[in-house]
């Protein structure tokens, strides 16, 4: 299952609701991924990654989108068998 939390800016609560997510999937014994869509805003990845597999794969290029979800889908594929995945977009995702 992927779960994909994103808004259309920042200070909305896509982060919060991804690590609720989170939380909620591992104390319930699920498996899962996080994957953080910006590098520079980390917050999730960084709350968890010593508790699950974080990716930090930049998808706040709009010019290189193609590239970006090329990306995203080949981390899902290679750390994310049997796994869920979270995925916490940058704020300005909806905008791509």
């Amino acid at each position: 299952m992927i779960y994909v939390s994103h808004g259309e800016k920042g200070g909305v609560g896509k982060s919060r609701l991804a690590m609720v997510l989170v939380d909620y999937l591992l104390t319930n014994g699920r498996p899962v991924v996080v994957v953080e869509g910006d590098k520079t805003g980390a917050d999730v990845g960084i709350r968890f990654i010593d508790q699950v597999e974080v990716g930090f794969i930049n998808l706040n290029r709009p010019d290189e989108m193609e590239e970006a979800f090329t990306s995203l889908f080949g981390w899902i594929e290679e750390h994310a068998s049997e796994k869920d995945v979270v995925v916490n977009l940058p704020g300005q995702a909806v905008k791509s």
